[in-house]
Formats: C-alpha cells, structure tokens, sequence
C-alpha cells in the first residue's frame, strides 16, 4: 500500500467510526428523554 492508501483508509475508518459514535449518542439522548 502507499501513502495515498493509507491516508485514504484513515480518513474512512475515522469517518465511520465518528458516524456510528454520533448516532450512538443521539440514539441515547433521545431513548433518556422518554
């Protein structure tokens, strides 16, 4: 693999695992509501 690779692998992998960080957090603000 190159640098572009690897560059491009983190930037995905760090993107998806703030997505799913996220949703999980909204998800428990909005279960603590009801």
């Amino acid at each position: 693999m190159n640098k572009f690779e690897i560059l491009a692998w983190g930037l995905l992998i760090s993107f998806f695992t703030s997505a799913i960080s996220g949703a999980v957090v909204l998800w428990r603000l909005a279960r603590k509501e009801h």
